[in-house]
Order: structure tokens, then C-alpha cells, then sequence
């Protein structure tokens, strides 16, 4: 067994408080609790960055990697569902829709967090900035040259019939369709 994955408590057990206290301190950051992935409900949960700023936060980041034609979807109620974009590939532009999911992050945060994050406007600002945040990781691989950007973006490629290509892998069966070679993936003209 690891050291991390040793409870606190049961570390205090076995040995003297003083060893328990200096134990405790240096898992904080400055007097503060640092979280473990298990104490800390989801990413950005206590955010109070509006969704609009988010929004042009992500225009900004998917501009500067030359996307094209950035455009925001909205429902009939006005809430932001997704984040359009086109990326040039070999001079062909490739259409890309990025969606949110804030009713999952609201499950995520009835289930984990503080009563006051458990509303479904605080689920909206932390689903898009969890958004935000993955595009700039995403990005920041395109930048060190590891992937390129339609590598990243694929699942979110859009097809003529308006789907996402994940949309397009789910409704066909899912990943596990696609790897037992019960989907192929085919430009239209045929498998």
C-alpha cells in the first residue's frame, strides 16, 4: 500500500500526536487542506465566472488556434448548450460543436458538494468552465506539438446531418461497436 492511500486517521493512530501534527501540516498548503481528488467535488465547483465571460474565454482560446466562424448555440430558455467552431484541414473547413453537459455537473454536485454549489445555475458556470479549462489543455498539446487540433476536436467533428461524430458512434452503438468492428467509419460513399 501506497502512502497515499493511507487515511489520515489512520496514519494519526500510529503515531504520536506531535508526528501527527506536523504529519497534517505538511499535507496543507499554507495552513489549508490541501483536497484529494476524493474530497474535492468536481473541477471549478465554487466558481462565480459568469457563463457569457466563459464563453468568450473559450472564443478567445479557440481563436488564437485560427478556428473560424466561432458561434455560440443557445436553447429556447437563452442558456448556452454549445460552442461552435471551423478549423481549416489540408484547405477544407471542418465544422466542430462543443456541448456542455450542466445537468450532469448538477447530479455531480448534489452528490458531493456544499448545499450552496447545488443549483442549477452554479451547474452551468462549472459545466462551461470545466469546458474552458479542457479546451486550454487540449490547446496547449496542439501548441507543444503533440496532437493536432483536429486530432483533439474529432469526437466533436460535425457531419452533414449536424451530429458530432461521437453522436454518430453512440447512436450506432457506441465505442463498442467500433472496436468489435461492427461500425465502420466511411466518408459517405459507402464502407
Amino acid at each position: 500500500m501506497s502512502c497515499a492511500l493511507l487515511a489520515a486517521g489512520s496514519i494519526a493512530a500510529s503515531i504520536p500526536a506531535a508526528a501527527a501534527a506536523a504529519v497534517a501540516k505538511s499535507r496543507s498548503r499554507e495552513g489549508r487542506k490541501i483536497m484529494s481528488k476524493r474530497d474535492r467535488p468536481i473541477l471549478c465547483y465554487t466558481t462565480s465566472v459568469d457563463t457569457a465571460k466563459t464563453a468568450s474565454e473559450i472564443m478567445g482560446l479557440l481563436a488564437r488556434f485560427r478556428a473560424r466562424k466561432i458561434s455560440q448555440d443557445f436553447d429556447g430558455d437563452g442558456n448556452l448548450t454549445a460552442i461552435a467552431f471551423q478549423i481549416e484541414v489540408d484547405d477544407q473547413p471542418i465544422s466542430y460543436r462543443l456541448p456542455a453537459n450542466p445537468e450532469g455537473v448538477l447530479r455531480t454536485l448534489k452528490r458531493d458538494a456544499e448545499p450552496r454549489y447545488r443549483n442549477m445555475a452554479q451547474a452551468k458556470r462549472v459545466a462551461w468552465r470545466i469546458v474552458r479549462h479542457w479546451i486550454d489543455a487540449q490547446l496547449a498539446m496542439v501548441e507543444s506539438e503533440n496532437s493536432k487540433a483536429e486530432e483533439i476536436f474529432l469526437p466533436f467533428q460535425l457531419g452533414t446531418d449536424g451530429r458530432t461524430l461521437w453522436e454518430c458512434i453512440k447512436a450506432s452503438g457506441g465505442v463498442a461497436a467500433l472496436a468489435g468492428g461492427q461500425l465502420a467509419i466511411t466518408d459517405g460513399g459507402g464502407p
